[in-house]
C-alpha cells in the first residue's frame, strides 16, 4: 500500500500532460501512486496516459463520465489507498520536493492537513506567487487561527494534502452539483473540522493560468456561480464550534471572493442578484455584532451595507405610509358610516312627510286653514 495518493483529473490537457506526469516521477519520495480518472477527454490526453502508464506501474488510470471536476476528483478518492492523499490538476508541474515535504509534516505531526505555497503562472507573460500567509508556520488548529483561517491559503485543493482516514471519518466529498469553486467548499471544510494542520512556508506547486477552460478554470460567465459554494461553507462554518471565532472571518473571505466575482462576471445584473440575496443571509448577524471588516473587503461591505440600510429606511417609511393610509381607510369608512344613517333620517322624515300630507286630518287641517289665509292676504292687500 502506497504512503501517499496522487489524483489527476484529466479532460483535454494532452498538451500539457506529460510535463505534468514527469514533475510527479521525479518526486525524491517514491512511495506514491498516481491515479489519473479520464473526464470525457477527446484529445490526445489518455494516449499520453496510457503510454506513461506502461513504463509506471504506480500509474492507475480510471473512467469518470459525470462531466466536471468533482465527479473526477471523487473517483479517484474512491480508488485511492495512500494514507495521504493529494491533488494534481493534468496541466500544472510540482517541485521535486513536494511529496516528501507532505509525507514528512504529516508523519512528524498529528495534522490532518499539510498546505504548502503556490503560483499562478501565464507562459511566457508574468507569475503570481501566494505563499502560506506569514507568521503561519508548523501545526495550528481552527481555534488557533481563528478569523484567519479563510485568508492563510487559496481555496485549491491542489496546494493541500490530506490524512485519508480524515476525509473519510468526516465523509468528504466533492460536490457534483457545483459548478464552479467545488475545491474551496472540500478545502476549507477539512480547515474547519481538521484537529490541526501544518503549514510550510515554501512554494511547491506551480499553477498554469489559461485565459479560458481547464476542469478547474471554468468560463467566467459562471463566476456568480460560485456563491452556491458559499452558502455552502457558511452552513458549514455554522454547525462548527469555532463558528464564534470563524465568524469575521467567513464574512472577510466571502466579500474577497465576492470581489474577485464581480471582477470576472460578465453578467452584472446576475452578480447583484446573487451577490445580495448571498449578502441577505449575513444581514441579522451583522447587525447583532460588531465585526471588523478588513480594509480590502470594506468596499463590497459597505456597497452592501448601504443598500440595506437603505431598504430598511424605505421600509420603515413605507411602513408610515402604509399606517396613513389605513387610518385614512378607517375614517372614510367612519364617514361612509355617518353619511349612510344620515341618509336613512333623511328618507324617514321625507317618508312621514309624505305621511302626513296624505292624511285625512291634514287635507281637513289645510281646508279649514285656507279660508282665514285668504282673508288675512286681502286685509294685507287693503292696507298696502
Amino acid at each position: 500500500m502506497p504512503a501517499l495518493s496522487v489524483i489527476i483529473p484529466v479532460y483535454n490537457k494532452g498538451d500539457y500532460l506529460a510535463d505534468c506526469l514527469r514533475s510527479i516521477q521525479a518526486q525524491t519520495f517514491r512511495d506514491f501512486e498516481i491515479v489519473c480518472v479520464n473526464n470525457n477527454s477527446t484529445d490526445c490526453s489518455m494516449n499520453v496516459v496510457r503510454k506513461f502508464a506502461e513504463h509506471d506501474p504506480r500509474i492507475i488510470v480510471a473512467e469518470e463520465k459525470i462531466p466536471g471536476a468533482a465527479a473526477a476528483r471523487n473517483k479517484g478518492l474512491d480508488l485511492v489507498r495512500g494514507q495521504f492523499v493529494t491533488f494534481v490538476d493534468a496541466d500544472d508541474y510540482i517541485d521535486n520536493t513536494l511529496f516528501e515535504t507532505y509525507a514528512r509534516k504529516l508523519n512528524e505531526s498529528d495534522a490532518d492537513v499539510c498546505i504548502i505555497g503556490i503560483d499562478h503562472f501565464f507562459p511566457e507573460i508574468q507569475t503570481y506567487l501566494y505563499p502560506t500567509k506569514p507568521g503561519f508556520t508548523g501545526p495550528k488548529t481552527a481555534e488557533e487561527l481563528d478569523d484567519n483561517l479563510f485568508f492563510v491559503t487559496t481555496p485549491s485543493v491542489c496546494t493541500k494534502a490530506f490524512r485519508r482516514d480524515s476525509i473519510e471519518r468526516l465523509g468528504l466529498r466533492f460536490n457534483t452539483q457545483l459548478k464552479t469553486a467545488e475545491d474551496m467548499l472540500f478545502s476549507f471544510t477539512m480547515l474547519m473540522k481538521a484537529r490541526s494542520v501544518y503549514f510550510v512556508d515554501e512554494i511547491l506547486y506551480h499553477y498554469r493560468q489559461h485565459v479560458a477552460g481547464s476542469l478547474t478554470h471554468q468560463t467566467v460567465r459562471r463566476g456568480a456561480q460560485a456563491f452556491d459554494s458559499l452558502k455552502m461553507l457558511k452552513q458549514v462554518a455554522e454547525t462548527s464550534p469555532a463558528f464564534d471565532s470563524l465568524y469575521a472571518g467567513l464574512l472577510n473571505f466571502s466579500l474577497e471572493q465576492a470581489r474577485y466575482i464581480m471582477q470576472i462576471s460578465c453578467d452584472a445584473d446576475e452578480f447583484i442578484e446573487q451577490y445580495d440575496a448571498y449578502m441577505q443571509t449575513w444581514w441579522p448577524q451583522v447587525k447583532r455584532n460588531e465585526v471588523h471588516i478588513r480594509p480590502e473587503q470594506r468596499y463590497m461591505f459597505e456597497r452592501f451595507d448601504k443598500a440595506q440600510s437603505a431598504i430598511e429606511l424605505m421600509h420603515e417609511n413605507w411602513q408610515d405610509i402604509v399606517n396613513t393610509l389605513n387610518w385614512y381607510e378607517q375614517r372614510c369608512a367612519q364617514l361612509e358610516h355617518q353619511r349612510s344613517a344620515e341618509t336613512q333620517e333623511r328618507d324617514d322624515l321625507n317618508r312621514r312627510i309624505g305621511e302626513l300630507e296624505e292624511s285625512t286630518s291634514y287635507k281637513v287641517g289645510k281646508a279649514i286653514m285656507a279660508i282665514p289665509c285668504t282673508l288675512k292676504d286681502k286685509l294685507r292687500g287693503l292696507r298696502g
